[in-house]
């Protein structure tokens, strides 16, 4: 049949509006602003104490399935200082995420991209808070205080890093979201400025610390260990960093050297050792210890036997000790 012709009005702008977007560039800290066309559903889908939630799409994107969450306060009478604020903090906290992953060189945790909306066909003009709609299921890992799921690394490891990769200058927390993809997050600052009525400064990042353990991600990234008990490195998530990770990858490949294998043929290289005996025998995967001469170690009237301990192979290999 015929196309149906482009004069025939259909319900794509139905119930639409236009809106100017603003975006927060955490690198230059300024806003930019868009034009763009909005369609929210008249009823919120969610609510919480303080704000409703409504579905919406992005009609400048074009018919593409879009899902957004539209955040508009309760309070008539609430700030519009409060949107711009979540979102400057919200955009801040990916770009630590930016940081994170690189140094795993692959996406390991995220933000949602957000923006504050400013409804412009309105009485008032109002604000709302907008960001990608996730589905799954919503979990917190940590508040803005002292508490936070243990059963979970990669969350708790990211915010000890947010503190040290800011120079002792922020910590970012009150993590939550749908795996690893996080939403609505509080930064406290030394300072205590900024990042809204949750920001409780070095209060705030000393309950952190203080009830933070470390786990094997902190490990990998060699973060400063805090004051409590670090976790069983096999207890959660491990992740390597980027040179960890390329050393496994060429092991995986076929590489005949383990790691500690590795250590020691380039130690024995730097110490160069003298030929071995005739009467030992030596392979590729084999590290031969030598004691040539020993002096100096002992007081006056003491006596000790010789010992070497070697530590090398693989799980599934044989490590052994010869004293000759």
């Amino acid at each position: 049949g015929a196309s149906p012709s482009p004069n025939v009005a259909d319900d794509f702008l139905a119930g639409s509006e236009k809106a100017v977007r603003k975006e927060y560039d955490p690198e230059t800290k300024k806003w930019k602003k868009y034009a763009t066309v909005l369609k929210l559903d008249r009823r919120p889908f969610a609510e919480g104490s303080m704000r409703s939630a409504f579905l919406m799409r992005d009609l400048t994107k074009g018919e593409t399935a879009n899902e957004f969450v539209a955040k508009m306060s309760k309070d008539p009478n609430e700030h519009r200082q409060v949107y711009y604020d979540d979102v400057a903090m919200q955009m801040q906290a990916k770009s630590y995420a930016v940081k994170f992953n690189d140094r795993f060189g692959k996406k390991v945790v995220d933000f949602l991209v957000c923006y504050v909306a400013e409804l412009v066909e309105r009485p008032g003009k109002p604000v709302i808070g907008v960001e990608q709609r996730i589905h799954g299921n919503y979990v917190k890992y940590n508040n803005n205080w002292d508490w936070n799921d243990e059963r979970r690394n990669t969350p708790q490891a990211f915010s000890h890093f947010s503190w040290e990769e800011s120079g002792h200058k922020l910590l970012i927390c009150d993590l939550q979201g749908v795996g690893d993809s996080w939403t609505d997050p509080q930064i406290h600052s030394v300072d205590q400025r900024g990042y809204g009525k949750g920001n409780m400064g070095m209060r705030g990042i000393r309950a952190f610390l203080n009830n933070h353990r470390c786990n094997g991600i902190c490990k990998a990234l060699k973060l400063p260990q805090t004051s409590k008990p670090a976790k069983s490195l096999s207890d959660g998530t491990r992740l390597n960093v980027k040179e960890a990770a390329k050393m496994e990858a060429e092991e995986e490949a076929g590489n005949e050297l383990t790691r500690t294998q590795r250590k020691a043929e380039q130690l024995k290289l730097s110490l160069n050792l003298p030929a071995v005996a005739a009467n030992i025998s030596a392979s590729s995967n084999r590290l031969v210890v030598q004691v040539c001469k020993a002096q100096g170690l002992l007081g006056r009237g003491e006596t000790c036997d010789a010992s070497v301990t070697v530590m090398c192979g693989t799980q599934n290999g044989e490590t052994r000790v010869v004293y000759g």
